[in-house]
């Protein structure tokens, strides 16, 4: 093989791989669920509420509103059912429509919080903020811009809040998160593309990085709480390595690879108001910054890697409205609705993240065992739009489609133990 192919084919792992680690840390797989009871209400207050441990994660500050140490462990379990159409891929060789990618995954998270006074509490956080995980069948249309995509985050946070008087709490956080990715795809192996004669490409790395959060209710009157958080951007640099490899499994071309890619910040405005003792009613609006989103890099020890792939995402927000009923003491009952943007577009989205604006849909209840033990659980549907993508790749090829029936259902339990 000429060494003209053999750059055309690095160059279409490279593009390939670097695009589907961002799309992965998109809006679009950016993992909301990491408070089964804010997902009862489809997130909407849960900057303001501080409800349980969890709030470790989505307002430090929130911590303050708990009377007594807690730890809270909790798992959700989501089902994604999505499948792409082909609108006019070229080169027009593939073999199936590559089925539905998505396995069911398994989403956990724990958190504890420890009250030593009156108004400091200590926290800590395990969770996973950013995800995903699909492989698609051999052969299929859209194998040039991918086949695997695996990456998965684990954020541990520890944090600190005091309450300053009945009307201010504030909080802050590190968040020590490391990265891990595995992406494969096909590339062409002959002068004309086809199923037979592909290679199969693949980058795999990982990283340790640090960010951090920071956050405070404020209670103007005593009825209402309201919630203001920030989370800082993680910027990760992947290191590990890049190759490419035959069909029977003879390696072409492997080297050391870095890609550098980065979280978005995130900040959050949440309001609670006790209309009744019993009755609650919930509101948060999200604001992400994905609009430094704009071209990423790998980059080799030998150049042969070094490439530049145009994403431009631009800034997406979600709205949330909610509420929450104590039917009982041990019983409280939630609902809520949220709209969620997504950061792609149609001409630089990617078949691992083939995302389109959201509507999550959230049930969820908690029963209080006794005056120690508690459960929580939460049902979240997400009707996802019909979004058309258009990748081109290194070689010259353009992968063309249409998702097609995308959803997603996600079913989330957890036990809290106050001590």
């Amino acid at each position: 093989m000429e060494s003209t192919p053999l750059i055309r084919l690095l160059t279409g792992v490279a593009l390939s791989v670097l695009a589907g680690v961002g799309s992965a840390q998109a809006g679009s797989f950016y993992l909301q669920e990491q408070s089964i009871t804010g997902m009862g209400s489809a997130f909407a207050g849960q900057n303001a509420t501080g409800f349980d441990a969890s709030t470790v994660y989505t307002n430090p500050a929130g911590m303050t509103n708990l009377d007594r140490s807690q730890v809270a462990a909790g798992a959700n379990l989501i089902l994604f059912n999505q499948k792409l159409r082909d609108t006019g891929t070229v080169p027009a060789t593939g073999t199936s429509d590559g089925g539905n990618p998505y396995d069911p995954a398994v989403l956990p998270n724990l958190y504890g919080v420890w009250a030593p006074t009156p108004e400091l509490r200590l926290g800590m956080g395990v969770s996973a903020p950013f995800g995903l995980s699909g492989e698609y069948e051999e052969g299929w249309f859209g194998r040039y811009d991918s086949v695997k995509s695996h990456l998965q985050t684990i954020n541990l946070g520890l944090s600190a809040a005091y309450k300053i008087n009945n009307q201010w709490s504030l909080g802050a956080g590190i968040d020590v998160q490391r990265a891990e990715a595995e992406l494969t795809n096909a590339v062409p192996g002959a002068a004309v593309p086809t199923p037979a004669t592909d290679l199969l490409g693949r980058v795999k790395g990982d990283d340790w990085s640090v960010g951090f959060n920071a956050g405070l209710t404020f209670k103007p009157v005593e009825t209402v709480t309201m919630g203001l958080t920030y989370r800082s951007a993680v910027s990760h640099k992947l290191e590990g390595t890049a190759r490419v490899r035959t069909a029977g499994g003879v390696t072409v071309l492997e080297d050391d690879a870095t890609a550098k890619l980065k979280t978005p910040d995130i900040v959050g405005l949440g309001l609670a108001w006790d209309v009744t003792p019993e009755a609650k009613l919930l509101a948060q609006v999200n604001w992400f910054n994905w609009s430094n989103f704009k071209t990423l890099r790998v980059v080799s020890p030998t150049g042969a890697l070094n490439t530049t792939s145009t994403e431009n995402y631009h800034d997406s927000y979600s709205v949330a409205l909610g509420g929450e009923y104590k039917l009982n003491p041990a019983w409280t009952l939630r609902a809520g609705v949220q709209y969620d943007t997504s950061p792609t577009n149609d001409n630089h989205r990617s078949t691992r993240v083939p995302d389109g604006d959201r509507i999550n849909l959230g049930l969820g209840a908690s029963w209080g065992i006794t005056d120690n033990w508690a459960l929580d659980a939460a049902y979240l549907l997400v009707l996802v739009k019909e979004s058309d993508l258009s990748r081109t790749q290194a070689f010259g090829g353009t992968t063309n489609a249409r998702s097609k029936d995308p959803m997603i259902h996600v079913l989330g339990l957890q036990a809290r133990y106050k001590f």
